[in-house]
């Protein structure tokens, strides 16, 4: 312990320090000097002009960057020092040149062009990029522009560490600068709280470069939310001299506008409610409340997928993916946005990825704690091959095409295929009413194609071929043809193909649609595939640019929907009301009738151009419009908004949480039942300095948070709290109210026992009894396995006599089982024939002959039954065999003139005991375990301390919780063990039976340390022959054996996350150990034996088990 001591003093001194190992004598840089280092780099990298090493592929860390400075230059314009740059020989770059801005470098890193061209940028998520080269940065950037992707929107929390954010973000500006690519940031306030002011500023020292986008002159800036810290914005656009353009949605358009700072907006909306398909609603908002606020413009979100279940995150929901991609883009050609961006490139904890998969183990999935990995083996690539033709389309008018392909997606696990997950179709964090998953994604495949004229689709599942046909074809013949077709009940290999006058134009073999499942939980992520065709002799394009062509075909909801089914297929679609679903060459007007229609009584000005429009040309629908101009009633809320719940219910200890939160839109179908929708009402305002937590068992669905935030907190089932609030005041506790009143732990005090911990409870802080209780843990392990040493010298001779006990005992159940005597209950299996040399019927066994010498011939009439029962009894299949044996019996006495007669039975094909039954050894599961206790020590003491410290990231008595119940264990096992040697030294044959229980007592607390290591086989065969001696001795000391047969059981789940394959020494997996241990039944604590819950009371007197309600 002395030098894991020393360890870690020397590792947080050094850390402190800002000391880090370097395989070189390069100069460290630090935070002080980050700036004017990069500043440096970037005017080296200007005056290379291109001509750069082939090394900088490889950089990775500032110290690789270093080398650059001294690089020679390109150009001979360059060959004199820059005044802004300093030769590098000090850890402080450029400490006494001028504080040059990034504004001053060379005129090649600036871009001042004021132009407005339309862009498309894709959401690119920095942490997924965390350590990445700048060729792998490079190699990203090209797939992408392949794509006619003009940039990335990176997005990033805010980070304590400045210096790793700055260094990740000049990897990407160096291969955009390599690769002419563009680059905007994303600031997102979600995920890690605001940014100080300052660190934005300092972050948009990049935004002047080249390699960042700038739009009317300056750079474009955006946001993931943060509307609560819009002011902030006003000195950073000073400071910055950026165009402002954030996401937020939260808001919406109006209220977004109103905090004055917005030079324009970036909308999240790029996902259909519920069972409906995507329309254009949201986006005629974004577009109406800038346009009244001087023709701001808007950044149109698209995306092709969505689905999350990260629980770490509070998300587990999906959105309607299906015909999506294409639904959308087509809506840009219909919205022509000012700009757009993809959601997203690399989000892969939602499933709305175009880029390639990661590379390495995904962290969001263990910080989120997914349940199962829904991405590997799920590439969406090739969405992408489609992105060409339509972002060419929406930025020129026309594209051109000059490889037909075909693009397809599903999903391979059908809705109904296994656990869905707790997946809800919406989700009611966003007050949408939910739905279960399998109303909301259909089981279909779903396919686009670019192509030059019509040609024909086929899709087979599993060798059946399905209906396939177009839904959607372009007009003119030239562009994206789109369809789906259901699969049903069909399972196996996805086909697709494409085809013109019966020759393939390309083809390819998808994943299996199956109902098997990984983990058993049904993915709603997407495959995604494709094929292309040959290149072709000349491009074709389509005749009419998207400019010249008019909406023909569209819907709108409720009473709108007739007239613009109406009025959209002669090209007036009025995006306010009306969703154009296809754009063609404009259509001629039927004659005007020359009557004027006005919107009907209670209706609102949306009506008056559609019904003036409608009417004029045959069209009036009395539901909607009549030709009398009346006072209209413009509507409160949108109509135009899908519905909310209003009003719901829920069961036990949620009846009180549902009628609440439902009344208010908030209703997760997880735990209520929505009973009534209509319009929303606005819950209260949340008081944000409060929320809720569930004191019950399993998670309410966020329904404490919603309630409690707003002073309706039912004491039997939440918590009130503020958010800031740290429930218990540990070591490692954050809160400042925690921290003013704490009072240091003296982790120079030595405890033996729980008794001498409870004796100075008193006298030490609440948030100190982890830490001590630590040291309690640690010192009853190395007591135990010093105990076990000692007791297992000589111990071969006791496991001798344990597996003489079972060659004794074991045979003699199987004879009991399958005896000739009436007794034996498997005879009931078989028929037996009797062969004496008269000719007898089979009959069920036993049978028996009237002469000293018959044979009896077995037939297993019923095999399922036989083993079945053999099963039941626990006795294994390989302890029986089927063979021929004789019985012979003494002389028997007969009249004369024979004075004896000998007797044999001889049986053909009997049941009888295996003569060579083995049996697993219990020194092989002691043996085994050996590894398992010394890194359980080694865990604890590495984990006691980091709690002392202060760098253990978990609850400290969570920990010393979970760690508990397998310390308790062994300690139950080694005392067994010594049991059964005290019992071997009295030598008292009675106690035989008692002397078995301990060795097995022993055996089963031990267990589950050796269970991954001695194999599942070895498991079941441990686990049969305890039965066997369960039964046999018929005592209630092996009540042990009740719990470990369990898997199901709090104390085997426990078990499992620590000693598991994927258990893991961290704060969050223990924490959940100790939930489940919390759980065990006080029964299930005596059955793990005398010493166990000895040791248990006691230290519940230290740490109770009800600590959270008593709190």
């Amino acid at each position: 312990m002395q030098s894991l001591h020393s360890f870690l003093i020397l590792f947080l001194v050094t850390y402190t320090l800002g000391f880090r190992p370097t395989s070189d004598n390069r100069p460290q840089i630090t935070g002080t000097d980050i700036w004017p280092f990069i500043r440096d780099v970037l005017e080296a990298f200007s005056r290379l002009n291109g001509a750069w090493p082939p090394e900088v592929r490889s950089y990775k860390t500032l110290e690789d960057f270093a080398g650059i400075l001294s690089a020679p230059s390109a150009s001979p314009r360059n060959t004199t020092q820059s005044p802004g740059i300093t030769k590098w020989k000090s850890p402080y770059v450029n400490t006494s040149a001028p504080d040059l801005r990034l504004s001053t470098l060379t005129s090649n890193l600036l871009d001042t062009e004021a132009k407005e061209p339309k862009a498309v940028f894709a959401h690119f998520m920095l942490e997924n990029a965390k350590d990445w080269t700048v060729g792998e940065w490079e190699d990203e950037i090209k797939i992408a522009q392949s794509a006619h992707i003009d940039g990335f929107a990176l997005n990033f929390a805010n980070d304590d560490d400045l210096e790793r954010l700055l260094l990740e973000i000049l990897k990407a500006m160096v291969a955009a600068k390599r690769r002419a690519f563009k680059m905007i940031f994303s600031f997102d306030y979600a995920g890690n709280g605001p940014f100080l002011i300052d660190s934005v500023v300092t972050i948009l020292e990049f935004a002047p470069l080249a390699e960042y986008y700038k739009y009317r002159g300056k750079p474009l800036v955006s946001t993931f939310e943060g509307p609560a810290n819009a002011k902030d914005w006003i000195d950073i656009k000073k400071r910055a001299d950026c165009f402002f353009m954030p996401d937020w949605s939260s808001l919406g358009a109006k209220d977004a506008l109103a905090l004055g700072t917005a030079d324009g907006l970036f909308s999240w909306a790029a996902w259909p409610w519920g069972n409906t398909n995507m329309d254009t609603y949201v986006d005629a908002s974004y577009l109406d409340f800038l346009g009244r606020a001087g023709n701001k413009p808007y950044m149109m979100p698209v995306s092709p997928w969505f689905y999350t279940n990260l629980p770490g995150y509070k998300k587990n929901w999906l959105w309607r993916g299906d015909d999506l991609w294409r639904d959308r883009w087509e809506e840009v050609m219909v919205v022509q946005p000012d700009l757009v961006q993809i959601i997203s490139w690399n989000d892969f904890g939602e499933s709305h990825y175009i880029g390639p998969l990661p590379k390495g183990k995904y962290r969001a999935f263990e910080i989120g704690r997914a349940p199962y990995d829904y991405i590997t083996g799920m590439p969406h690539d090739a969405w992408r091959n489609l992105l060409p033709y339509w972002i060419d389309t929406y930025k020129n008018g026309k594209a051109s095409i000059s490889q037909e392909l075909v693009v397809a997606w599903y999903r391979p696990n059908p809705a109904a295929a296994c656990n869905d997950g707790g997946t809800s179709g919406n989700t009611a964090l966003q007050l949408q009413i939910e739905f279960p998953p399998a109303e909301v994604a259909q089981d279909k495949v779903f396919f686009s194609a670019v192509l030059t004229s019509d040609a024909t689709v086929s899709v087979t599942v599993g060798g059946v071929a399905l209906p396939a046909k177009w839904e959607k074809k372009p007009s003119g013949g030239v562009g994206v043809y789109h369809g789906s077709v259901a699969y049903g009940g069909h399972r196996g290999p996805v086909k697709v193909t494409i085809s013109r006058s019966g020759s393939t134009i390309a083809s390819f073999a998808g994943t299996d649609i199956t109902t098997s499942c990984t983990d058993g939980y049904t993915n709603w992520n997407a495959w995604v595939g494709s094929a292309t065709g040959p290149n072709l002799a000349t491009a074709v394009s389509p005749k009419l640019a998207v400019d010249e062509q008019k909406c023909v075909k569209g819907t709108a909801k409720g009473n709108f929907q007739g007239l613009c089914e109406f009025t959209c297929q002669y090209g007036y679609c009025p995006i306010g009301a009306c969703v154009c679903l296809e754009l063609g060459p404009p259509k001629e007007l039927p004659k005007p009738t020359g009557v004027k229609g006005y919107p009907i009584a209670g209706e609102g000005s949306s009506y008056i151009g559609l019904c003036d429009f409608a009417c004029n040309y045959g069209y009036c629908p009395p539901n909607a419009c009549g030709t009398t101009e009346v006072v209209l009633t413009e509507p409160t809320v949108s109509p135009f908004l899908p519905p909310a719940c209003t009003s719901g219910k829920g069961k036990d200890n949620f009846i009180g949480l549902c009628q609440y939160a439902c009344d208010f839109g908030f209703c997760p179908i997880k735990h209520c039942t929505c009973t009534s929708t209509g319009t929303l009402v606005l819950p209260p305002p949340a008081d944000t300095d409060y929320n809720g937590t569930w004191i019950l068992d399993g998670d309410d669905a966020g329904l404490c948070t919603f309630a409690c935030s707003r002073n309706y907190c039912p004491e039997t089932a939440c918590r009130r709290g503020r958010v800031d609030e740290v429930p218990m005041c540990n070591d490692d506790s954050t809160d400042p109210k925690c921290m003013e009143d704490a009072e240091a732990c003296d982790v120079s005090l030595t405890f033996n026992t729980w008794s001498e911990l409870e004796k100075a409870k008193d006298t030490i802080p609440s948030g100190c009894m982890g830490i001590h209780s630590m040291q309690v843990l640690l010192k009853i392990l190395k007591d135990t396995k010093a105990n076990y040493t000692s007791v297992d010298n000589d111990y071969d001779y006791w496991f001798g006599y344990y597996l003489k006990y079972m060659d004794r005992v074991v045979p003699e159940q199987i004879r009991n089982f399958v005896s000739w005597g009436d007794k034996g209950p498997g005879n009931k299996y078989f028929d037996c024939t009797l062969l004496d040399g008269e000719s007898h019927e089979p009959e069920t066994c036993p049978v028996y002959g009237h002469s000293p010498i018959y044979t009896i011939d077995y037939d297993l009439k019923d095999e399922t039954g036989f083993w079945a029962a053999v099963e039941e009894r626990n006795i294994l299949k390989e302890w029986i065999t089927f063979e021929d044996y004789d019985v012979s019996t003494p002389c028997i006495p007969a009249p004369p003139p024979n004075n004896c007669q000998d007797s044999k039975i001889s049986f053909r094909d009997a049941p009888r005991a295996a003569g060579n039954i083995t049996f697993a050894n219990p020194k092989d599961i002691i043996t085994q375990s050996n590894g398992r206790f010394d890194q359980l020590e080694l865990d604890i003491a590495i984990t006691w301390t980091e709690m002392m410290f202060g760098i253990w990231d978990g609850d400290h008595e969570d920990t010393v919780e979970a760690l508990s119940l397998p310390v308790f264990m062994l300690a139950q096992a080694v005392d067994s063990m010594e049991q059964v040697k005290q019992l071997g030294k009295e030598e008292k044959e009675h106690e035989e039976e008692e002397l078995i229980m301990n060795i097995v007592t022993a055996i089963l607390s031990v267990l589950p340390f050796a269970g991954s290591i001695i194999g599942r086989i070895a498991g079941i065969a441990w686990m049969t022959q305890a039965v066997i001696v369960v039964e046999l001795v018929g005592s209630t000391a092996l009540s042990v054996y009740d719990v470990v047969k369990n898997e199901g059981n709090p104390a085997m789940a426990v078990l499992g996350m620590l000693l598991g394959a994927a258990g893991a020494r961290t704060g969050r997996n223990y924490a959940s150990a100790a939930v489940k241990r919390r759980e065990i039944d006080v029964a299930d604590i005596g059955k793990l034996g005398d010493v166990f819950k000895r040791h248990d009371d006691a230290f519940r007197k230290i740490i109770p088990a009800n600590r959270f309600c008593a709190a």
